[in-house]
């Protein structure tokens, strides 16, 4: 197996030829969150470029809460550089927590940061802050349980505090697939991380959504809408409901839906995973690490003026701060409902 340095550069060079493909989520789930994915977050320039400049923007002179600080601390020490007078880096993996500690004794930044080790929702800090930076946004906003965790942390925080980021929607729309690209690069990580699932011996990765890279806007059967919007100044509500119709633009085959995610990292930048229009906000950046994500449901011919009437569920289970997704479809036609059914994306 190549270095997780070289598999990141093949990956990312992979996506720069524009060819659709899908990758089942495996970085959905933590247990698989190996050094492959954290070289790719480590190389998404769009992202770090994003996060560095509202670093650099907010954060000189005040007091800061870093959660899922990482192994190389790449948020905190952003925000050393850009004038913080002290960072808490939570960080729950204890060999993260070691490699990190590591590294601010070789920089010799004991003084301006403190590592806690554990999850941020079961520590304390010895103070509030100014500012609560995370980098924690799933695929779809909410996935890796960013609601249950900052509405957590805002316990952490002065009466006016800042969050970064700011605000995520995810947008939807219902697609039909194009033809998908596939070569022995992507069998070979397939196979890793399938090799790893068995390793592991769990059943608790069951993996029903896929990452989708490159995906053709032409393949949307209707404009795409609002799926969740989560704005981190406010209460988060970990269960919503919402209702939503699309109204079908070509004949096609309906065969699932795409969503995507747009963070407001702040009110003037930008990150986004897919785009059907340009944006208006100043700084607008490319992210790589973040992908579009495909929730399949069986091939159902459609055409146009079918209207998909959709309830979106989103809800957490008690022992689970990842939400599972359902969506309810029903397909009308000529004032005539020809299809009803569930689709469930289950953590």
């Amino acid at each position: 197996m190549m270095s997780s340095q070289d598999i990141s550069q093949q990956f990312l060079a992979l996506i720069n030829q524009q060819q659709p493909f899908i990758l089942p989520a495996y970085w959905d789930y933590p247990a698989l969150f190996d050094a492959i994915m954290y070289q790719l977050l480590c190389d998404d320039r769009g992202r770090m470029e994003a996060y560095q400049a509202v670093i650099q923007r907010h954060v000189n002179g005040k007091k800061v809460v870093d959660i899922g600080a990482g192994a190389t601390l790449p948020l905190t020490l952003m925000s050393v550089a850009a004038g913080a007078e002290h960072v808490y880096a939570i960080e729950c993996n204890e060999t993260a927590v070691i490699q990190a500690q590591q590294l601010l004794n070789a920089q010799q930044l004991n003084d301006k940061v403190t590592i806690i080790q554990g999850y941020s929702t079961a520590v304390e800090l010895p103070e509030k802050v100014d500012i609560c930076l995370s980098e924690i946004i799933g695929n779809i906003s909410s996935s890796e349980g960013v609601l249950t965790i900052l509405q957590d942390a805002k316990r952490f925080l002065r009466p006016d505090a800042q969050m970064i980021p700011l605000k995520c929607l995810t947008k939807i729309a219902p697609i039909a697939l194009p033809p998908l690209y596939q070569n022995h690069f992507l069998t070979t990580l397939k196979a890793h991380y399938d090799t790893l699932i068995t390793t592991l011996n769990t059943e608790k990765i069951t993996i029903n959504r896929f990452e989708f890279y490159n995906f053709p806007a032409s393949h949307l059967l209707a404009n795409p809408h609002l799926f969740e919007e989560i704005d981190f100044t406010q209460a988060l509500q970990t269960e919503s409901r919402r209702n939503d119709t699309f109204h079908i633009t070509q004949q096609n085959e309906l065969q699932g839906f795409l969503l995507w995610i747009e963070l407001n990292v702040d009110a003037q930048h930008l990150i986004y995973s897919f785009a059907t229009t340009p944006f208006t906000t100043p700084h607008v950046f490319k992210a790589t690490c973040w992908t579009p994500i495909y929730i399949p449901c069986a091939p159902i011919p459609v055409r146009p003026d079918d209207c998909l009437q959709v309830q979106y569920y989103i809800h957490n289970r008690p022992d689970k701060i990842n939400p599972d997704y359902q969506i309810n479809v029903k397909i009308q036609r000529n004032n005539q409902i020809i299809h009803d059914f569930e689709i469930n994306s289950v953590y």
